[in-house]
């Protein structure tokens, strides 16, 4: 994975770090997603995809990103969600398949409605010209 796309993944997730930060909750129970939570987002969740090559060669740092996010996802959603919205995620493993990438960004925005795409895919060209054209933002 090229340093500049690290360095990318990175800050956005600080970026949504800090975003989590100032957002608030009234009620207690389960968050939307994969977190348990004392303070429960009842928005309408905002929904993430995250598609990566977390098979074969670079398994072991693509994964390791993959977590970071859902374990963003999880520490938002304890804290109530962003705005009282829970973070939902989509994950696909691509299996560094160009074929398998496309399909699997396909689904994710047209059968689950995903806002963005958090990318941690070696193929990514793949699809590049299908998300430009739904215009759904990729990190």
């Amino acid at each position: 994975m090229r340093p500049i796309r690290w360095a990318g993944a990175l800050l956005v997730a600080a970026v949504l770090a800090v975003s989590a930060c100032s957002s608030s909750a009234t009620s207690s129970g389960t968050a939307t997603g994969s977190a348990a939570s004392t303070n429960k987002a009842s928005g309408s969740p905002y929904k993430l995809g995250v598609i990566c090559s977390c098979s074969g060669s670079n398994a072991a740092s693509l994964t390791l990103m993959t977590n970071i996010v859902f374990a963003w996802a999880s520490s938002v959603n304890a804290a109530g969600g962003i705005a009282n919205h829970p973070i939902q995620l989509f994950k696909a493993d691509d299996s560094q398949n160009p074929g398998t990438a496309l399909s699997s960004v396909t689904k994710m925005v047209e059968q689950d409605h995903v806002i963005a795409i958090v990318d941690v895919s070696n193929v990514d060209a793949s699809f590049g010209d299908y998300i430009k054209s739904a215009q759904v933002p990729v990190v």
